[in-house]
């Protein structure tokens, strides 16, 4: 599942919490916050600064999917965090510039190779 948030309204509405770690949560309420203060994403979501791509699933795919819409590959972040490793899963958030004032984090899990599903 991809969820795609422009803001906290929208991240509430789309119930997106459920099996992703309160942490993760967290840091992509913190990223939202930043957004809605310095770029009024408050009330027109996606317009400026940006969003946040939450990827729930155990699907390299998706993710890979998602960077190429953009022409985009894991090489081109700016940056590369760890959020959470826990029971064998890891937890990113990459960050992508599109333009001057707009760019996409991206939020997702690798889980153990056992888990992990190709495609």
């Amino acid at each position: 599942m991809l969820y795609i948030l422009g803001n906290r309204y929208l991240k509430n509405c789309q119930s997106v919490e459920g099996s992703i770690p309160k942490e993760v949560m967290e840091t992509a309420d913190m990223i939202l916050e930043v957004l809605e203060d310095n770029y009024n994403c408050g009330n027109m979501p996606f317009m400026a600064g940006g969003y946040v791509a939450l990827i729930r699933e155990n699907q390299k795919g998706l993710y890979e999917k998602f960077l190429y819409q953009y022409k985009l590959t894991s090489d081109m972040a700016e940056y590369k965090d760890l959020i959470l490793e826990q029971d064998g899963a890891v937890w990113y958030q990459e960050y992508y510039q599109l333009a001057t004032e707009y760019g996409i984090v991206v939020i997702y899990c690798v889980p153990d190779k056992k888990t992990w599903i190709e495609g």
